[in-house]
């Protein structure tokens, strides 16, 4: 056998047979071994010798492109053919798919300035963190050092298939709804605006008309406790709540000892206050202190007085009172002696008394005393009247057969009697009429006065029930006539 040039000659009995021997073609795989993270893209793979077709897992056969993001995870081989005339080769290389992490940073959800600490959490473990005022291993974030505002923060786990993720966390301002605590105030007293931190919000509460603003008003309100809650706007709104103390005001009752004062008396204010021990006072005499003791007393003069008294209690309340009605000194000297006017008989059977009083701003008249006789000798006690009442009617009388004189004793604000009054006779009144159109009238003389009678008054009682005269007429005459 002959071998020439690739040719290959054997005579076998006597026949020649001749082949020819040709290499294969070369298939070697120019890319080395592979190891990819899943899901990582490709460039395609190479040959010495382009043409042959490629074989593997999501391998394109002609461009050797391999479409890596639908391989999962393990150990693959990948093949190479070439043919060349009637000889073919082959190559092959190794391909590994790495698991590739998937990282994703869970939405932390509302966050407000007022936070401490929040912890960023991920669904996987193992990996950094990155960004502003945060832990890199625990994830934890110092919101209070960072305040309101957007920031972002990274996850990134390291290794041959690295993953990482990202998140903008916006951080909002907390509107703060701490109510600053106002001092106590007392029943009565204006209306008080309470103060908050934040504005705007809304206010409510009892003594809170308007909830756009913290205008407390205590009108109408008793002493206690009243709760006030004030509620900002906003996702990180806030609530506070505070209690608006109305403290009571002093209570003022007093009376005056004696009620009722005379020159030389002493005045005693008794308090009857159930707070005494914590109250202040300042008592006043026409608007002059004159004390500053709870009880106080005093001497004055004759003359007229104001009094009020401004209380303050242990909570600094203050309350002012004062008497309704002056407070009068009366003289203790004697009335003048009232002047009795007239004593006339009526309806023919009663004796009508009546005098005119006698006395000044300071010395007034307390009472009267009225005294009647018969034979002008002995006088009997008649009663005690008011002095609002200056006429007596006499019906214990005998007007026909008898003749009664009277006279009046005023007492005064200090229980001093005046003089005794004038005294006055019975005067008997009758009339006649001698023809259609007159009236005669006829009276019994007045003798009991020391000068005599000056004249005589005809009076008539007129439709405003005032007493009116008519006629006078001398002293010696007892009777008239009167025309209609």
């Amino acid at each position: 056998m002959d071998q020439m040039n690739g040719i290959v000659q054997n005579v076998v009995r006597g026949v020649i047979v001749r082949m020819m021997i040709q290499n294969a073609p070369d298939a070697s795989i120019i890319t080395g071994d592979l190891q990819i993270c899943e899901g990582e893209s490709l460039s395609q793979l190479q040959a010495n010798n382009p043409g042959g077709l490629w074989l593997g897992p999501q391998t394109q056969p002609l461009t050797g492109y391999i479409s890596s993001s639908m391989i999962s995870a393990g150990n693959y081989t990948i093949n190479y053919f070439i043919f060349d005339g009637g000889c073919s080769n082959s190559d092959s290389i190794s391909l590994t798919v790495i698991p590739q992490a998937v990282v994703e940073i869970i939405d932390p959800g509302l966050i407000c300035s007022n936070e401490s600490f929040i912890t960023l959490n991920t669904n996987l473990t193992g990996g950094d963190w990155s960004g502003n005022n945060i832990n890199t291993q625990s994830g934890v974030l110092d919101v209070n050092s960072l305040g309101a505002g957007t920031f972002n923060y990274y996850y990134t786990i390291s290794g041959d298939c690295p993953a990482i993720d990202s998140i903008e966390i916006e951080i909002n301002q907390f509107n703060d709804a701490e109510i600053i605590q106002p001092d106590d105030i007392c029943v009565n007293d204006s209306p008080i605006d309470i103060q908050s931190v934040s504005f705007p919000g809304l206010w409510s509460g009892t003594g809170i008309n308007n909830p756009l603003n913290g205008l407390f008003h205590p009108t109408g309100l008793s002493a206690g406790s009243y709760l006030i809650t004030f509620q900002t706007y906003g996702q990180c709104n806030d609530v506070d709540s505070i209690n608006m103390i109305i403290n009571p005001l002093p209570e003022i009752n007093f009376d005056i000892d004696p009620g009722s004062q005379c020159i030389g008396s002493n005045l005693q204010i008794i308090n009857n206050s159930p707070n005494i021990a914590n109250e202040t006072y300042m008592w006043f005499i026409d608007d002059s202190l004159f004390s500053t003791h709870n009880s106080p007393s005093i001497q004055l003069e004759l003359g007229g007085y104001h009094f009020s008294v401004e209380v303050t209690n242990q909570f600094g309340c203050i309350a002012e009172g004062d008497i309704e009605d002056n407070i009068i000194v009366y003289d203790t000297t004697p009335l003048p002696a009232p002047e009795i006017i007239r004593s006339t008989v009526i309806n023919d059977m009663d004796v009508y008394t009546e005098w005119f009083p006698k006395q000044t701003a300071v010395n007034v008249i307390k009472e009267y005393v009225l005294f009647k006789s018969q034979d002008q000798l002995t006088y009997e006690y008649l009663g005690t009247l008011d002095p609002e009442i200056n006429y007596f009617t006499d019906i214990e009388v005998d007007v026909y057969n008898q003749n009664y004189t009277y006279y009046v004793v005023s007492i005064n604000q200090c229980n001093v009697a005046s003089m005794a009054s004038n005294i006055s006779s019975s005067v008997l009144l009758g009339y006649e009429k001698p023809n259609e159109f007159q009236t005669l009238l006829r009276w019994t003389s007045y003798e009991n006065w020391i000068n005599g009678v000056n004249r005589y008054e005809i009076q008539k009682l007129n439709e405003f029930g005032d007493w009116e005269i008519i006629k006078v007429v001398n002293h010696d005459v007892n009777q008239s006539i009167i025309d209609p």
